[in-house]
């Protein structure tokens, strides 16, 4: 089993958002034995002009197994603030082949209100070896977004384009 917390937070800047790393708010408080996955650093693609863009995925595999996710491992993911984080890296393993994730229902909040503990001792796992496997159906390729109405061009780990 790993646990991760997957927290960021949007700061309203005028005409868009700052994007701050929850990196901090796991250090003050966090699921016991729960890591750190930061999707505004390596989980995003450092060469992309948009933030929170999906990395390549031979980068992302390597991201997430530094990290300790491995093919076989079972998978939780949380946020302290709005779930679309959690829910965000738990689309990205699925795409890549992981289907043993899962959300934890009503993130840090919810665990906390029901009494469970929380630490703000640090967890690093261990490597593992995080083999990609592409999974199509789970992307909306350039004719679906053209049949939805959307202009441009979408290539699977690439930004959009258009």
């Amino acid at each position: 089993l790993r646990i991760y917390d997957t927290t960021v937070f949007l700061h309203p800047d005028p005409p868009r958002y700052r994007i701050e790393s929850g990196a901090g708010r796991y250090a003050e408080g966090h699921v016991p034995g729960a890591g750190f996955l930061d999707l505004t650093g390596a989980l995003s693609d450092p060469d992309s002009p948009l933030g929170l863009t999906l990395p390549a995925a031979e980068v992302l595999a390597d991201v997430l197994g530094a990290a300790g996710v491995g093919n076989d491992h079972r998978v939780v993911l949380y946020s302290t603030g709005h779930v679309m984080w959690a829910t965000r890296v738990w689309w990205m393993l699925k795409s890549l082949g992981h289907e043993r994730v899962a959300v934890l229902d009503g993130g840090l909040r919810s665990w906390s209100e029901a009494g469970h503990p929380v630490s703000s001792d640090p967890c690093q796992y261990g490597m593992a070896t995080f083999t990609p496997r592409f999974e199509p159906r789970r992307w909306a390729g350039k004719d679906h977004a053209g049949a939805a109405g959307v202009r441009g061009s979408c290539t699977p780990f690439r930004r959009c384009v258009g």
